[in-house]
C-alpha cells in the first residue's frame, strides 16, 4: 500500500487578468502563490522582434552597421552578429539554455569585414538581441531563431544539435535521432532543455508550428516596405504558457474573452492535448480578488517583509544595486548579537 504523501499530488495553475494597460500572469500551487508576471502594454520590449531594416550607414572602424528598423534610433549591428557556422548557433543557444561562455572576438576575428557584407541602402531582416539603453539603439542580428516549447528552429543553417543542459550522451543521441527522422526540410533545429525525455508526437507538433511561423514571417517580409515589423516577440501570457505550461497544471483561468481567445488558438498550435485546460472566467468579482491574489500581491511587492522570527528585511532597489536591510525587530535573540542577526 501507497503511503498518503505518494498519492498526493499539488494542484497547480495559472491566473491571467489582462487589461488593454497591463497583463498579470500568476503561477498557484495549491492556492498560493509562487510567482508572478506583469506586463504594462507601454513598456513592451522589442527583444526577440524581427524587422525588415534597412543599413543606413556601415562602419568599418567600428566593424559594425546601423540599420533603420523603424523606432526612434537606429539599431546597431556588429559584424560579430553575422553568424558563420553551425557551432555559433550552438553556442549562442548553450547559453541561453545556461552554458557559459562568450566568444564575440573570436566569431569577428573568423569573419570578413563588415564593408564586404553589407552596403549602405541594403535591406535586411533581423532580430533584436538586446534592447535600446538610454541613447543607443537595440543591438540586433542578422540570423533569426524562434524558439518554440521543445526546439528552436535556426531557418538560416542546416543543423541539428541538442542544448548543453542535456548532458546524457544516451539522450542527446535520441533526441538528436529523432529531430533528424522527423524534419522535412534544410532548416536547423535545437533541442530545448525542456525537450528531455519527450517522443517524436511533441516534436512533430512542434516543428510544425515553428515551420509554419517562420514561412509566414518570410512571405510577409517579401511583401513589406523597409523598415517594417514583421514579428513580434510573444506577449507575457503565450510566453509563460510556451516555456512553463505543461501536463502538471491543471488549469489556466482568463478573466479577457479576447485573451482567452488568442491564448486558445495558441495552444492550439502549441499543445494542442492541453489545449482543453484553457477556461474563460466570467464572474463579475474581479479575477485576482477572486483567488485572494490582491493581498498576496500587496504583501509581496511591500518593501518591508515580516519574518517568522519577528525581524524583517527592507529591499530597495536602486540603479546600480539592490539593497537588502536586516532588521531583528521584534526578535531580539538569547545570548550573541551574531546569532541573533543571523536567526
Amino acid at each position: 500500500m501507497l503511503p498518503l504523501q505518494g498519492l498526493y499530488k499539488m494542484k497547480k495553475e495559472i491566473i491571467v487578468n489582462a487589461t488593454p494597460l497591463e497583463t498579470r500572469v500568476a503561477i498557484l500551487e495549491d492556492k498560493t502563490l509562487t510567482e508572478i508576471f506583469i506586463e504594462r502594454d507601454s513598456n513592451r520590449g522589442t527583444a526577440g522582434n524581427i524587422y525588415k531594416g534597412r543599413v543606413t550607414k556601415v562602419l568599418p572602424g567600428m566593424q559594425s552597421a546601423f540599420v533603420d528598423i523603424g523606432l526612434e534610433r537606429d539599431a546597431f549591428l556588429y559584424v560579430s552578429d553575422h553568424f558563420s557556422s553551425a557551432e555559433e548557433y550552438e553556442r549562442l543557444w548553450g547559453i541561453e539554455d545556461g552554458a557559459n561562455g562568450n566568444d564575440n572576438g573570436g566569431r569577428a576575428a573568423r569573419r570578413g569585414h563588415i564593408e564586404d557584407i553589407l552596403k549602405e541602402g541594403q535591406e535586411v531582416l533581423v532580430q533584436v538581441s538586446k534592447e535600446s539603453i538610454a541613447a543607443k539603439g537595440a543591438r540586433v542580428t542578422s540570423y533569426v531563431s524562434l524558439p518554440g516549447r521543445f526546439l528552436v528552429l535556426m531557418p538560416s543553417i542546416e543543423y541539428t544539435g541538442v542544448s548543453r543542459k542535456i548532458d546524457n550522451e544516451r539522450e542527446r543521441r535520441r533526441l538528436k535521432q529523432i529531430v533528424s527522422e522527423v524534419r522535412r526540410d534544410n532548416y536547423g533545429w535545437i533541442v530545448r532543455t525542456e525537450g528531455l525525455k519527450k517522443g517524436r508526437e511533441e516534436f512533430e507538433v512542434d516543428m510544425n508550428y515553428l515551420r509554419n511561423l517562420w514561412e509566414d514571417l518570410r512571405r510577409r517580409a517579401e511583401r513589406a516596405p523597409a523598415p517594417a515589423l514583421i514579428h513580434r516577440e510573444l506577449d507575457v501570457v503565450c510566453k509563460v504558457l510556451r516555456d512553463l505550461f505543461n501536463a502538471e497544471f491543471d488549469r489556466v483561468t482568463i478573466d479577457s474573452e479576447s485573451v482567452y481567445r488568442q491564448t486558445l488558438d495558441f495552444m492550439k498550435a502549441v499543445q494542442p492535448a492541453l489545449s482543453r485546460r484553457v477556461h474563460h472566467y466570467k464572474k463579475e468579482t474581479p479575477i485576482f480578488e477572486e483567488y485572494g491574489l490582491e493581498v498576496e500581491l500587496e504583501k509581496a511587492l511591500k518593501s518591508r517583509v515580516w519574518l517568522k522570527s519577528g525581524g524583517s528585511i527592507v529591499i530597495n532597489q536602486t540603479e546600480a544595486l539592490v539593497a537588502i536591510d536586516v532588521n531583528t525587530g521584534k526578535y531580539v535573540g538569547k545570548r550573541r548579537l551574531e546569532d541573533t542577526v543571523l536567526k
